[in-house]
Parts: C-alpha cells; structure tokens; sequence
C-alpha cells in the first residue's frame, strides 16, 4: 500500500500534555477520514520528546486530512512535518531522536489503536483515571483578548482565529470559548467558513473564520461586547450580511501608529531564539517564522549576547531558555535590562519547569512573559506573538 509518511514531534512532554496527546492520537482515525493506515509511537521519559508517525494512504481521497493532521497537532503543541520534505540533516537528526526512545510502538493499524495507545500513554506516564476515548480534542480559546487570538467579527458574525495552522474547510469543530466577564468556558461548535493561508496574507494575520453553530442568546450577546470589528467598519457604516461558505474574508487587523500611510507593507518582525536544545530552537523557530518573525537562533546566553549586539534596536522578541549551560535566562534577561539599549525589547522566558517563585522573580528581573515548554512551540509562538503586539500597541498609546 503506498503511503505518505508524516511526523508529529512533541517536545518537554509532562503527564498533562500525555493525556492531551493520547487525545489526538485516538481520534487519529476519525479526524483523518479512512486514510491512516498505520501509525507509529515513540517516547523518551528523560528529556520528554514523543514523536507520532503518520502513515496516510495515498490512494484514498480525503481532502482535508493533512490540513486537519498538522492543525490539532499544532493546538497539542507540537509539529507536523512531512518526512519526504526533510533535509537529509534534519531526517538523520529525527531518526537520532527515534532511535534514543525507550517506549516505541511500530506499524499500529488504526483498529488496534485504542487499546496499543492505552497501554503506551499509561507506561509513559499518563495520569490515571484519565477518560478513554476518541471524541477527539477541543478547541480552548481565549475571544477578546490579546491581540493575535480570536476576535468575533460582529459585521460577519464569524469567529476570527489568527493562527498559521488552520484546519479544513468546512470542519466543524468543537469550542470553548472564555470570554470577558463570564466565569465559566462556554462549550458551543463551528464551522470552519473561510481560511486565510499564511503564504497570502501579510505577516501574523493568517488564521481562519468559525460560523458559530446555533450560538445560545447570551453568548453572543457577550462577543458582541467583546467584538474587534474588521477592516473597512466605521461608525454608522451599513451591516454586511454574515460571511456564507467559501466567502473571502479578511482578518481583523492589527494595531499599527496611527501616522503609518495605509498602502505601507507591514515591517518585517524579527525575533532572536536562545536555547541549548537544539530541536526546540528549530520547532520555536519555525513556529515563530509562520507567525511571520524573521529569526535569529543562538544555542547559549554568550551567543545571545553577541546577536544582540550585532542586532541592537533591530530586534521585537527575545524568547530565552532558563536552565542553559554557561550564563542562565535570569542572568540573560537582568543584563538585558540594565545594561540599556533594549527597553523596548520583548523578552519571553520559556522553561521546561515551571517552578513556585520562578515566574515573578523572572518578571521583576525585566521579563514580559514567562512560559512552560510543555505549552508546545505554537502557543509559545503565539504568546510572544501577543506580547510584541501588547508592546507595540503600548508605544502607539503613549
């Protein structure tokens, strides 16, 4: 049977994240439409990497299928790649990984799926009592909030999500919403109605619009409250009718100064990656680059140091490891913000270990954000995503 071969790499994975994983995983078959035909799991405890192996039949037609793979992959923070499109170094660098896991299950056909990833994801640690099923993952977002998440469109009555990954047309996906003002996560469904593919929309604001399923009264009572209108609403401009199915629609927009000329291009971000783990650098990096950052990588906080000088008042973001040989992130951060030059630079501090007192004592040594690695590449890329643009928004207030 031919088959296209695709990987989904997890990195830092703890027992929460397992569990999230294991989700995807069971729902595999059914999110995929018949084309799985096999899927391989390999686990290393020791340093938390969980590589799935995708094998889709490539004679079975179900559009859709990758986009929808990479897309829930990316929500469980991890990366979908297809191995025919890998350089020979970075295949022989996957294979290296694959080789050190201790846990491994080869060649699972999708009808013992359930029971193999039951017994996989419980000897990798996966908290017990967890529930054991295929209902598939839900889709969390946070509507009105920072800039770069989701925002209802009360002129289409659509659901915008700015996000490089989008899934299928036409998907109906599962929600929970947390909106402004309400306690409680409100559970709904939407359909996927227009998508805005990163490679045709300008830096940051690719995404994808969801038509809420027969929306309850009161929860769009709330997103009106919370709305972010798109491009071209003014006061008193006439309502467009919601977006239909297969409709262009355009994102709402970003902040930007107020004396920017309308037909400018959007400046180009730039974005500088420290860490020692060579694969996380590259997944952060590339997760960084389809939000639309030019990037810098430097394996060690000296490194770092050199770049920043050499790009002094060029940078947006600093995203910095804390636990790294030579100088650590707190130390990085404390000689950033003293040392002058930088003020308006973003810093997010990722770790893999979130420990008590770490977050406030790294904000008060000048850090904008601090975030756990086991949020995955894509929620990490898109906080600091927010965080640029909190600043930028920021400055253009002032």
């Amino acid at each position: 049977m031919p088959t296209a071969e695709y990987a989904s790499v997890f990195v830092r994975v703890g027992p929460e994240r397992l569990a999230e994983i294991e989700r995807l995983v069971l729902a595999l078959p059914r999110l995929l439409e018949g084309t799985l035909a096999r899927c391989d799991l390999a686990f290393r405890p020791s340093t938390g990497f969980l590589a799935v192996g995708v094998h889709l039949d490539s004679a079975v037609h179900a559009p859709g299928s990758r986009d929808r793979l990479a897309f829930w992959t990316a929500r469980a923070g991890g990366r979908t790649t297809p191995v025919a499109a890998l350089s020979p170094g970075d295949l022989a660098q996957l294979r290296a990984h694959l080789a050190a896991c201790e846990l491994a299950r080869a060649g699972v056909a999708p009808l013992a799926l359930p029971d193999v990833a039951a017994a996989f994801f419980t000897e990798a640690g996966a908290p017990a009592g967890r529930p054991l099923d295929a209902q598939g993952p839900v889709l969390a977002l946070d509507v009105g909030g920072d800039p770069g998440g989701a925002h209802w469109d009360p002129v289409r009555q659509v659901l915008f999500v700015h996000a490089p990954v989008a899934p299928a047309f036409g998907d109906e996906l599962p929600l929970r919403l947390d909106l402004p003002g309400v306690p409680e996560p409100i559970e709904t469904t939407g359909t996927v109605v227009a998508v805005v593919a990163a490679s045709a929309a300008p830096p940051g604001r690719a995404g994808f619009a969801l038509r809420l399923d027969a929306p309850p009264p009161s929860l769009a009572a709330v997103l009106e409250g919370a709305a972010v209108a798109g491009p071209g609403t003014r006061p008193g401009a006439a309502p467009r009718a919601p977006a239909r199915a297969g409709e262009t629609i355009a994102p709402p927009p970003r902040p930007s100064p107020p004396e920017e000329a309308p037909e400018s291009a959007p400046a180009t971000r730039r974005a500088l990656v420290v860490d020692d783990d060579a694969l996380l650098r590259r997944m952060l990096a590339d997760a960084l680059g389809a939000r639309g950052f030019e990037v810098l990588t430097a394996p060690d906080a000296l490194e770092g140091i050199r770049t920043l000088s050499d790009e002094l008042l060029a940078l947006d973001v600093l995203l910095t490891d804390v636990r790294m040989p030579g100088m650590d992130g707190e130390a990085l951060v404390r000689m950033i913000r003293t040392a002058g030059g930088e003020a308006d630079l973003a810093i997010v501090v990722v770790t893999g270990r979130l420990e008590p007192g770490m977050e406030p004592r790294l904000v008060a040594a000048g850090a904008d954000a601090v975030l756990d690695k086991a949020l995955g590449p894509e929620r990490v890329a898109e906080a600091a995503d927010a965080v640029v643009e909190r600043r930028r928004a920021a400055r253009t207030d002032a």
